[in-house]
């Protein structure tokens, strides 16, 4: 390939992207160059296959529903997240009051607040569990 083809190719390349025109010369060196010709041809035939759509696009259903599901899975996963921190929060801030009143003398009344919570919770843990179980959540998680 002479210096002259290489310039004559990039040429090519830019009125094929529309970025100049093919000239009288450009066309007359196409004309006795066979290997810019090819080289021309190869140009247009990509160019025509890179402009044409894919006909047979298949779409995959099932790993779109999959997708969703697991994207779903965490989200719910972060929610609980969220939920057991708040409970973990509320219950430390519970333990240091219990703390703080058992130091101010207050242990009968934390005596009575816990046999109270020994009787009240376990009826009140099944509707808890009912209404998280309706809600969707698992309560493995």
């Amino acid at each position: 390939m002479n210096p002259q083809c290489k310039t004559y190719q990039s040429q090519l390349i830019d009125i094929l992207y529309d970025e100049s025109e093919l000239t009288a010369s450009i066309q007359e060196h196409l004309d006795h160059c066979p290997e810019c010709d090819l080289y021309w041809s190869k140009l247009i035939d990509t160019k025509k296959q890179l402009d044409q759509p894919p006909l047979d696009v298949e779409i995959a259903y099932s790993k779109i529903r999959q997708a969703t599901a697991q994207g779903e899975a965490i989200i719910n996963k972060r929610k609980n997240r969220k939920e057991l921190g708040l409970f973990v929060a509320i219950a430390i801030s519970i333990f240091a009051f219990i703390g703080w009143l058992f130091t101010q003398g207050y242990q009968k009344e934390i005596i009575l607040f816990q046999l109270t919570s020994t009787f009240v919770l376990p009826i009140i843990v099944p509707f808890i569990a009912k209404h998280r179980y309706q809600k969707g959540c698992d309560l493995n998680d």
